[in-house]
């Protein structure tokens, strides 16, 4: 059934359809969900945007880290000034990694 899900969510992608993603954030499976987080980084709207941003105030680190990423994977400079005013708040090592890559990321791509 996993496979299923994960088949979806290259589906999603392809058709570059955020909503559908989304709704798998929910998933009580949390690889999944945190698989539809990342792959949100691939679908470059706003409505996926938005949602990383959000996904960013998790209280799941693993969720704030994936989302980090996938803000810096989307190339939005906007993204920049979300993940700074963050970086000064968060405590998790591996959030804290995320987000320096991320805007390591989004400063080369200027």
């Amino acid at each position: 059934m996993f496979g299923n899900k994960d088949q979806k969510i290259e589906k999603l992608v392809e058709k570059k359809n955020a909503a559908g993603l989304i709704a798998l954030l929910n998933d009580k499976n949390v690889p999944l969900s945190l698989k539809a987080a990342e792959a949100l980084g691939k679908v470059n709207s706003d409505e996926a945007y938005n949602m990383l941003i959000t996904l960013m105030r998790s209280p799941m680190a693993e969720m704030r880290a994936v989302a980090i990423t996938a803000l810096g994977e989307m190339g939005d400079q906007k993204a920049r000034a979300h993940i700074d005013h963050n970086y000064a708040t968060e405590t998790d090592p591996m959030v804290q990694e995320a987000m320096r890559e991320a805007l390591s990321k989004l400063h080369t791509n200027e």
